[in-house]
């Protein structure tokens, strides 16, 4: 095979090498938006958990507060 010919089929190779590469970074950037939708709605999730565990905590408070305001007015007494 001539010089020519063994050129031609690197360039031919390198041409196939960088349509499988561009490919595959197509794909990955399609897996990494999904993972970004994924990290969002458990972000929401999880948020939406904490927001309801502070609320829950702020009732508990005041109920404990309302408590010991009632045992302390009853031992005066």
């Amino acid at each position: 095979m001539s010089k020519i010919g063994e050129t031609l089929t690197n360039v031919g190779d390198a041409a196939q090498s960088t349509q499988k590469s561009l490919k595959e970074e197509v794909a990955l950037s399609g897996e990494t938006v999904r993972m970004g939708r994924e990290l969002l709605y458990a972000s929401r999730g999880l948020g939406a958990l904490l927001a309801i565990a502070l609320l829950l905590l702020i009732v508990l408070e005041t109920q404990w507060i309302r408590y010991w305001g009632r045992k302390l007015a009853a031992t005066k007494e």
